[in-house]
């Protein structure tokens, strides 16, 4: 839920932003004559969106933290080895983390004052923004050396080794799997083949232990989905990070805006791609989605039922009683699709 959060606001912003750009360009490109209004809520759109993009990366880490902490010890009973599997410990990391994001996006939108400048043979107006407490050297050091790197860079190699943690303890590529998928289970199996025929009846401790098994098996596929596609559509902004805290590119230059508009493109392909395996995974998200897209188009076919029921036979019982029957299954329909 808190990652689909992150991914609904970072998603908004930037598209409200979009919307602006397409529908009201001078609020996008303020010239001096405009209110400072408009360059303030633009700034706080970016502000949300970059809130947001932070949230959605570090929850990405810590739902892979958290799906680690499964496959390595499934029946951990320690405090240490049970951090982020209970809900309230994760919130309370997810408040850190929101936190930190809000105070580092603060000080990258804060920190800044515009300046114009007018052009006599275009008679166009130019308008641009430079830090204010900090130098300019100040500013570019901060967003390479702890903005870009807290957003992209460590969140992309801590989520590279849980995911490496992961991968080698289930180990899919071979048939037999240790630990909680494979090994436990197929003991108990090969005690219940033992047994003669005619005890066919599974004892009910196993099922659930099978079907729990099955339901772990399913979340660590698609967590392993979701950090797959984020490791390949992060990697961009990982790169361009690394290169511009190396000095191969400089910092406010023309190729980093463009690096960063390209991995812009690919964090939005990121959200979109998530948005579709939540739909295709994910029972309840999409039983949300189906019932979010046919509530209005059910609860109209449900009143035209109604009515013709009603207004049919107005002098039958039978249908009378058609009609009370109809009107009470209604509410039951609804809940049945919720």
């Amino acid at each position: 839920m808190l990652l689909c959060l992150s991914e609904c606001v970072f998603t908004l912003s930037f598209t409200l932003f979009g919307l602006l750009s397409l529908l009201a360009p001078k609020i996008v490109s303020p010239s001096v004559h405009d209110p400072t209004d408009a360059i303030a809520m633009l700034n706080l759109i970016y502000f949300i969106g970059d809130t947001g993009l932070l949230c959605r990366n570090w929850c990405v880490c810590l739902i892979t933290i958290a799906r680690a902490e499964v496959v390595l010890w499934p029946l951990g009973s320690k405090s240490w080895q049970r951090l982020l599997r209970r809900r309230r410990r994760f919130f309370i990391s997810f408040l850190f983390v929101l936190g930190i994001s809000i105070i580092l996006s603060y000080v990258k939108h804060a920190d800044l004052i515009s300046y114009v400048c007018y052009q006599n043979s275009s008679m166009k107006l130019a308008l641009w923004s430079k830090p204010f407490a900090m130098t300019e050297r100040q500013y570019h050091l901060y967003l390479s050396y702890c903005y870009f790197v807290f957003q992209g860079s460590m969140v992309w190699c801590v989520i590279t080794i849980f995911t490496i943690v992961i991968v080698v303890r289930l180990k899919p590529w071979k048939q037999e799997q240790p630990g909680m998928f494979g090994s436990s289970y197929k003991s108990v199996n090969s005690k219940e083949s033992t047994r003669p025929s005619g005890y066919q009846s599974i004892p009910v401790q196993i099922e659930a232990i099978k079907k729990r098994k099955q339901s772990q098996l399913r979340a660590t596929r698609l967590v392993i989905v979701i950090v797959l596609l984020f490791l390949l559509l992060e990697l961009f902004t990982c790169i361009a990070t690394v290169l511009e805290l190396l000095g191969v590119v400089q910092s406010g230059g023309y190729v980093v805006a463009t690096m960063e508009m390209v991995g812009n493109v690919l964090v939005n392909i990121d959200s979109i791609c998530n948005f579709v395996v939540f739909v295709a995974t994910l029972k309840q998200f999409r039983k949300i989605f189906c019932q979010l897209a046919c509530c209005s188009c059910v609860r109209r076919v449900f009143t035209g039922e109604a009515d013709i029921g009603r207004f049919g036979n107005v002098g039958s019982n039978s249908s009378l009683n058609n009609c009370l029957t109809m009107v009470t299954t209604c509410p039951a329909n609804r809940i049945d699709l919720d």
